[in-house]
């Protein structure tokens, strides 16, 4: 039978954030891909432009950048009837109980990496589809009849981000259609685009520095490392069904750096700009860490004096440093932590709620 590749499904991925402030080009359901019923047809699984954020605030809002860049997402298509069993391939669009695999391009445009897919004509079942980022690889991914989850190892490096995309029931013409299925699209003219929304798992800690002033004569001092002590690495990632969106520790922990884009903080001495305005602290990086819900991050900073042409003139000295939140560090939200540094000793910190999310200030004296 031949195909009708009716171009009339365009699943939109969009940061999905929880900042106030931020509007997307398109309301959800809102946007339409004006088609023309066609009868008796298969109907295709086409991707079309996503949608992209409008950043209305100052810092960026995601992990990945302001936009997608080729990055690999996963998605399941599963059958949105109660009682389907999602560990069976009858229940799944793609014919496989494992996700296929998708390229989100600049300017937000999707492909199948493996497509096309289709709606097939004969079958009533109306479809979901779900996704997260990173794609994990096939023995990441475990389901029973009500769940769907992945695993991952998370280094501070990569965000993790989860996106839905769930079926709705239409009514038109005095009828109604379940969404998403090839009668749903054959029959329903100008059919609402299903959004791909997707949210932030981790939190975002950035790092900046300053070198305080107003204590006296002090030794000039370089910021040499920075480490997060003791945080979950191993996560769960709940794609659909129990808990869906939902990423929980697996009992690993470790110990994570900061990065600079895929460049873990090495050894380099960093000297942090002289100022008492925190506009002009020196940047470090940044890491990606399981949300705290007791609001404590437990740290390790190493401090060197140098002379002034930079160069280290004492010993590397290494020390704790605690900062904290009283309503917890979120998910989906970046802070940014400033620390000052008065001679050979971290004496202040600093954490004030970034673009990901909108909260209190949070300062902390530490002695």
């Amino acid at each position: 039978m031949k195909k009708n590749l009716l171009f009339i499904m365009a699943v939109s991925a969009m940061f999905a954030g929880c900042s106030n402030g931020e509007d997307f080009d398109g309301k959800e359901g809102g946007n339409v891909t004006p088609v023309t019923p066609v009868e008796k047809s298969d109907v295709e699984v086409v991707f079309g432009t996503a949608t992209t954020a409008k950043v209305v605030q100052s810092q960026t809002r995601a992990a990945l950048g302001d936009s997608w860049n080729n990055e690999q997402i996963a998605i399941w298509g599963v059958d949105r009837a109660a009682g389907a069993a999602w560990n069976t391939a009858a229940a799944h669009l793609f014919g496989q109980t494992s996700p296929v695999t998708a390229t989100v391009a600049a300017g937000g445009n999707v492909t199948f990496n493996d497509g096309p897919y289709y709606y097939p004509m004969s079958s009533n079942i109306s479809y979901s589809f779900y996704s997260c980022y990173p794609s994990p690889a096939n023995n990441q991914v475990s389901s029973n009849p009500t769940s769907i989850a992945c695993s991952y190892v998370i280094t501070g490096k990569e965000d993790v981000m989860w996106g839905k995309a769930e079926g709705k029931d239409t009514l038109y013409l005095g009828n109604t259609y379940s969404g998403f299925n090839a009668m749903y699209f054959r029959k329903v003219e100008n059919a609402p685009v299903p959004n791909l929304q997707f949210k932030h798992c981790l939190t975002r800690l950035n790092f900046k520095a300053l070198t305080g002033t107003g204590f006296g004569e002090t030794t000039p001092v370089a910021i040499k490392n920075i480490k997060v002590l003791n945080v979950p690495t191993g996560v769960r990632l709940a794609v659909a069904g129990d808990g869906a969106g939902v990423l929980t520790a697996t009992g690993l922990t470790g110990d994570m750096s900061l990065y600079n884009g895929d460049t873990a903080m090495g050894n380099e001495l960093i000297i942090p700009e002289t100022s008492t305005d925190k506009k002009d602290a020196t940047s470090l990086g940044t890491v990606l860490v399981m949300p705290s819900e007791t609001g404590t991050y437990n740290l390790s900073v190493t401090l060197v004096g140098v002379d002034g042409e930079g160069k280290a003139i004492t010993q590397d000295i290494t020390g704790p440093v605690t900062i904290t939140s009283k309503d917890g560090f979120k998910a989906g939200t970046q802070y940014n932590v400033i620390l000052t540094a008065y001679g050979l000793q971290i004496v202040k910190v600093e954490a004030t709620m970034g673009t990901w999310g909108v909260g209190d200030d949070i300062t902390q004296e530490i002695n």
